[in-house]
């Protein structure tokens, strides 16, 4: 048996892995201040943090395996616009850069460190990934995580239902489809063939009885699109 795919990620994994990342990036405070459980040795804090930068890894990753598949990452911009801020630093001054969702996944990914300042108040604060391009360059990305997370949803749901599934075309029901024959038989036959093949797409059936001209089928099902999560 040959095994044989490629690198798959699907929009359900997606979302599945934005879930904790938002509810982890909005817990921080709650956990780590106002919890009841004594962390002197910071173990509950260190295991959040693994946590958090690991589930962040892993929804980069995905999200870069769907753009590797065709998806544009230019239609993401106007979904992360409010999301963070990200700024080239030079040896005299920030520049705050344009960026799509890749480029946030590329951060991630690449990022040298984390910090994330936490307040027994602050519900919301923005994570800081810090890292260098290729050429060197230093690069530095506020993100507000449970804000990505929901463009995240938000661009899943609006590319998905983007493109529906095939059209699937059955027979009228008063065709009985029974015996199959060769399709270099049904060739020969040119009264069958040329009204079967507008009926069924590669199979070729006997029918008991035909009409006398072609009947629009009686079930047709049109394009699936997907319902609100």
């Amino acid at each position: 048996m040959r095994l044989q795919t490629n690198h798959v990620s699907s929009f359900e994994a997606v979302r599945a892995l934005a879930i904790p990342c938002h509810a982890l990036d909005l817990s921080g405070g709650e956990l780590l201040f106002a919890g009841a459980h004594a962390d002197r040795d910071e173990k509950t804090k260190n295991a959040y943090l693994e946590q958090f930068t690991s589930l962040l890894l892993r929804v980069a990753i995905a999200l870069r395996t769907k753009f590797y598949q065709g998806y544009d990452d230019r239609s993401t911009l106007a979904y992360v616009a409010h999301c963070g801020s990200l700024f080239t630093l030079g040896e005299a001054s920030e520049e705050s850069v344009e960026f799509s969702m890749k480029d946030v996944c590329g951060k991630i990914i690449h990022a040298v460190t984390f910090e994330k300042y936490l307040e027994a108040q602050s519900e919301r604060s923005p994570t800081t990934l810090s890292g260098k391009t290729q050429d060197g360059t230093g690069r530095e990305l506020s993100l507000f995580v449970s804000e990505f997370a929901e463009a995240v949803w938000n661009w899943a749901r609006g590319t998905e239902t983007r493109r529906p599934e095939p059209i699937a075309v059955l027979p009228a029901p008063d065709v009985a489809l029974t015996a199959i024959r060769p399709w270099t038989e049904i060739e020969r036959d040119h009264r069958v063939g040329a009204r079967l093949r507008a009926a069924v797409e590669g199979a070729a059936f006997s029918p008991q009885r035909l009409p006398a001209k072609p009947q629009r089928p009686a079930h047709h099902f049109g394009p699936c699109s997907i319902g609100n999560d």
